[in-house]
């Protein structure tokens, strides 16, 4: 009897295994290739555990080890495949041992193809559960191999069967001594060793009996089995219970999908419209870390006018602004408009405007990315061939399905930074990428998550825009699951040290219109996905102290997070009230008033208050952000 282990190795100097009959090898990726190496010994102790479960029951039987766990109990579904489908084709192996799983709904094809191969050959594979299970976890819930999970069984031996389930089998997976590393032993327990002993009981049973099939053998195996022992579902721990993670190949093409292959990164020229927006003009204003290079730069056809904060930003001297339609020589220089919310205006000649520019371009075949939810969607809906050609950040169920492939990967390790605020237009989404340049300069890996829709077009890995202009289309109870998915797969693709997000608007009640009630309550889901490590918050010249510390004491009493330090911008935003409205506008203040105002702020909430947009404060922020995370760590 010949079994394949495929696990982390064995420990092949320990004592229980000095009668053993051994041989192996092992798998991994080297320079984006699975290479199989010759060194299966076990730096982990996962595979030592197994192995001693099956030796113990058929001493006899020659023990193949397939490493594919190195330096932790995670790999992914193509090592696996390539493992399976190497013991499959040695034709010489009898059993397979998998205690492990693929914890996913959507397992591939490939893998179900090995495991039909492996049915056809008659090698049955025993595949381990997961804790609970009802949760999906492959191969063990395929038809053509045997499912284990821990069964309330008294003698090592027995074994038990689960009716109408994919989950067929019982074995014992309970607290039990087991070898460990360094000629050592361990109290383990957990449904990795219940696959284990079910492998050996098969084994036993197999060089007993002669079965023509494996059909034939799992007959016997149901009719054998103790029909009183019942499954044990263990909650308390999971780390002890939980089996080895195999990341489904299902992963990698979602990977694919929304960081390599992004439509984004193919574009050569990007026409802006209309500039005087906010979220267009911060495009401007950061030209330098547009996705696409910047080639025109347009507005509704009358004056524009700045910002004193875009003031401080040099734009394009090579991209004047028009006013007009573009010209056949003009639109030969971008393959990609970009439109904002002009659709959205009260001025009938500036919607007539842009609804010419739009219709120019899809009669040259540009791709059109827009700001707009309602302009896509009237796009597509009237033109159903051009949805290939039109780009809008809108989150749906299908991007909450892809990524939640990605919810057994393990717990965001790396810092993660939110930028909050008292109020909107603050310059939040500017800090943000501030401060991503400051760090970027200084040798860091940054990847950012943005709640911007012009968050893409500026870098950002992700966009999850959920604020003006309604572009996510999923329950609030799946927010926070999205967004903590969508960090792990960043995580996991970018290696990044360090992560960057921010909030929308206030995330304390304010007294504004009834619609912009649930703005506060946006903010507090998507903080709950986040679950940032600190935060830096924006603040008003015209902001209480109240309301600053309030936004403080909510941040720190729901998601232990600190703040670092505060930013300012140079306006007031005065709020009035008519008969049934409340708005706001802004008025700049002075720069002496302006840096009072910093001085003030800084002494009465004993924390630095910075003009994000003075470059001389670099050196400052990169110090705050570098000692907190260091005394992290």
């Amino acid at each position: 009897m010949k079994i394949a282990i495929i696990d982390s190795g064995i420990e092949k100097t320990h004592n229980r295994f000095k009668d053993c009959l051994l041989s192996g090898l092992s798998f991994k990726f080297e320079n984006s290739n699975i290479t199989i190496g010759s060194d299966y010994n076990d730096a982990i102790g996962h595979g030592t555990g197994v192995a001693g479960i099956i030796h113990k029951i058929v001493p006899d039987a020659q023990l193949v080890i397939v490493k594919v766990f190195h330096k932790e109990l995670t790999t992914t579904e193509d090592i696996l495949c390539e493992a399976l489908n190497w013991c499959i084709n040695q034709k010489e192996i009898n059993l397979i041992n998998l205690s492990l799983g693929v914890r996913t709904s959507n397992p591939s094809p490939k893998l179900f193809d090995l495991c039909q191969k492996a049915f056809n050959y008659n090698i049955p594979i025993c595949s381990s559960a997961h804790y609970r299970i009802e949760s999906e976890c492959y191969p063990a819930y395929f038809d053509k191999v045997f499912g284990v999970t821990t069964g309330l069984v008294k003698k090592k031996l027995q074994y038990g069967t689960l009716k109408n389930n994919p989950i067929e089998f019982l074995a014992k997976g309970t607290l039990q001594r087991l070898p460990a590393l360094n000629n050592s032993y361990n109290l383990s327990e957990g449904t990795s060793f219940a696959c284990a002993h079910f492998t050996g009981i098969v084994a036993q049973i197999a060089t007993q009996h002669k079965f023509n099939s494996i059909k034939e053998l799992k007959d016997y195996l149901i009719k054998h089995s103790d029909k009183d022992i019942r499954p044990v579902q263990t909650f308390n721990n999971h780390s002890v219970n939980s089996i080895p993670t195999i990341l489904s190949s299902a992963t990698d093409k979602i990977i694919e999908k929304y960081f390599v292959n992004d439509i984004l990164k193919n574009k050569k020229g990007l026409a802006a419209f209309p500039v005087s927006e906010k979220e267009v003009n911060t495009l401007v204003e950061f030209h330098e870390h547009c996705v696409i290079p910047l080639k025109k730069l347009l507005d509704f056809p009358r004056k524009v006018t700045f910002s004193n904060k875009s003031d401080k930003k040099e734009r394009p001297q090579h991209l004047p602004i028009q006013d007009w339609a573009l010209g056949k020589d003009d639109f030969s220089s971008f393959d990609s408009i970009l439109l904002g919310f002009y659709n959205e205006q009260l001025f009938q000649g500036n919607i007539i405007f842009g609804d010419n520019l739009l219709y120019e371009a899809i009669a040259s075949n540009k791709l059109i990315i827009t700001f707009s939810k309602t302009l896509a969607e009237d796009i597509v809906n009237k033109n159903p061939l051009l949805s290939e050609n039109v780009y809008c950040q809108i989150i749906n169920k299908n991007h909450f399905n892809d990524f939640y492939n990605f919810r057994y990967f393990k717990t965001v390790s790396k810092p993660v930074l939110i930028v909050i605020g008292t109020s909107n237009r603050q310059g939040k989404f500017t800090t943000q990428l501030r401060i991503r340049e400051i760090l970027k300069r200084e040798g860091y890996r940054v990847s950012h998550l943005s709640t911007e829709p012009q968050g893409k077009m500026l870098g950002a890995e992700f966009s999850f825009p959920y604020g003006y202009g309604g572009h996510i289309e999923l329950s609030k109870d799946k927010w926070s699951i999205m967004i903590n998915n969508v960090l792990k797969a960043i995580e996991y693709y970018c290696d990044p040290h360090i992560i960057i997000s921010g909030t929308q608007g206030w995330i304390i009640p304010k007294n504004t219109t009834p619609d912009s009630e649930s703005n506060h309550f946006n903010s507090l889901h998507y903080l709950s996905g986040i679950q940032a490590d600190a935060a830096i918050c924006a603040i008003n010249p015209s902001d209480t102290l109240e309301d600053i510390r309030e936004t403080f004491n909510v941040v720190r009493a729901f998601f232990k997070i600190k703040v670092l330090f505060c930013v300012m911008t140079p306006w007031n935003r005065n709020f009035h009230q008519t008969s049934n409205n409340w708005y706001a506008d802004y008025n700049f203040i002075k720069a002496d008033e302006f840096n009072k105002k910093l001085e003030d702020f800084s002494t009465q909430l004993q924390l630095p208050v910075i003009d994000i947009l003075d470059k001389k404060n670099d050196p400052l922020i990169l110090n705050l952000i570098e000692s907190f995370f260091a005394k992290k760590d």
